[in-house]
């Protein structure tokens, strides 16, 4: 019993890290499946999400797509995509972001630099297409 005492008192203390992103970790491979959808982020920035996802084990609150040069997610957005990538830290997102700009993403978000995308359906709710 003493080793789980002892596992117990990292996590109380904080000596073991969670991870950076709900679970994944930066630098990581991940290929999912769900609905794409866009919000408005700040000024005329676009902000891509993945939601109703399946594929991997995420716990993550939200899932933002970053796309990686030469991948095009607007096309798609309504439809249910399948994206494979790489996971990335909150501060790769925008390589032009404000430093000034406000901290208020959670920490259970989880980024992903897209770097391939498949065309499941031509909306969220229908079956994939064969």
């Amino acid at each position: 019993m003493r080793p789980n005492v002892l596992v117990l008192g990292m996590i109380v203390f904080g000596l073991v890290e969670a991870g950076p992103t709900a679970g994944q970790e930066v630098g990581e491979s991940i290929t999912l499946t769900g609905c794409l959808v866009q919000e408005d982020g700040d000024g005329d920035e676009v902000k891509f999400l993945l939601e109703n996802v399946s594929g991997a084990e995420v716990t993550a609150e939200e899932i933002e797509l970053v796309p990686a040069e030469g991948v095009n997610l607007a096309p798609h957005v309504g439809h249910t995509v399948e994206v494979s990538g790489v996971v990335i830290s909150d501060d790769d997102e925008d390589e032009h972001e404000d430093e000034d700009e406000d901290e208020d993403d959670d920490e259970n978000d989880l980024h992903i630099r897209v770097d391939r995308l498949g065309h499941q359906a031509t909306s969220c709710g229908n079956a994939p297409l064969d």
